[in-house]
């Protein structure tokens, strides 16, 4: 059991710091997308910016990680929490934090989402691509 946990915090480590080490980049790449005149701002930001650049790319690479650790109860916990540790920190790094909140929210979703699609494969007792195909 120990052994498991431990195997999901650095796995969780690993992964938040793979997450942020994407992220970065590819948030310039969508903040760089052009808004429309009428769209609001606030909205812009958190689907495209935010929603594209920081969940999305959150999301699949958190569920690769739940996948390999093969997480499961308690243990996709621990790595949630771990990974979100190792976002932090990277805004630390980067010296972001105090502005890094609507980043780490969408990180935060991104890896809840994932979470919940990893608890669906896992309940439904199929392989992933079995469970698409039905």
């Amino acid at each position: 059991m120990m052994r498991r946990l431990l195997v999901s915090l650095g796995g969780g480590v690993v992964t938040g710091a793979l997450i942020a080490a994407v992220t970065f980049p590819w948030l310039a790449r969508t903040a760089a997308i052009a808004m429309p005149r009428t769209f609001n701002v606030h909205l812009w930001d958190a689907l495209v910016v935010f929603g594209l650049g920081a969940s999305v790319v959150a999301l699949p690479l958190m569920l690769l990680g739940l996948r390999v650790a093969r997480a499961r109860g308690l243990e996709v916990a621990a790595m949630l929490v771990a990974a979100m540790f190792a976002v932090v920190a990277a805004l630390k790094l980067v010296d972001a934090l105090d502005g890094g909140g609507s980043v780490l929210l969408a990180w935060a979703v991104g890896m809840l989402l994932a979470a919940l699609v990893h608890g669906f494969w896992r309940s439904s007792g199929q392989k992933p691509l079995q469970a698409q195909a039905q």
